[in-house]
């Protein structure tokens, strides 16, 4: 499971789309692989590698399919994945402090 500083969210939004055939950019492919990890929905035995895979792929669109979200398996800079992830990741840190 990835240490808390891996998923806090970066300041600025994702700079790139994350998902299949896209130009990704290595920091915003661990944060949402991090994100997905703690969220029980992408597993990283061997830990959370910036190159996107289709694990990542697969757990973005069950990800959006679980959340209502459009199910297209990318990430964009400030959609509407990208956004859920970030208000979800909080709501789960807090439950894991208490």
């Amino acid at each position: 499971m990835p240490t808390q500083s891996l998923i806090e969210p970066p300041k600025a939004a994702l700079t790139r789309r994350v998902g299949s055939n896209c130009d990704c950019v290595g920091s915003d492919v661990v944060w949402v692989k991090a994100s997905l990890c703690l969220l029980g929905r992408y597993h990283a035995p061997f830990g959370l590698s910036p190159v996107a895979d289709r694990g990542l792929f697969d757990a973005i669109m069950a990800y959006q399919r679980d959340r209502g979200l459009v199910v297209d398996g990318h990430a964009d800079p400030l959609g509407e994945t990208e956004s859920t992830l970030r208000v979800e990741i909080p709501r789960v840190l807090q439950g894991a402090k208490a």
